[in-house]
């Protein structure tokens, strides 16, 4: 309750910056980021490697 009150407090008395809004406008930059850059497509385990030289991945 201590703690409640102490809240109110200092949120009528200084600039406290709202929370709830820098969380929404940092949500949105994610989403954003995340439709722009997606993450690609996984391929079949089996496919993975095939094309790849193992004579260099072991020199």
């Amino acid at each position: 309750m201590v703690g409640t009150l102490w809240g109110v407090y200092m949120c009528q008395n200084y600039n406290i910056p709202d929370i709830r809004r820098f969380a929404d406008s940092d949500l949105v930059l994610a989403k954003q980021i995340e439709e722009t850059y997606p993450k690609p497509k996984s391929e079949d385990k089996d496919e993975i490697g095939k094309d790849m030289d193992h004579t260099v991945l072991f020199r």
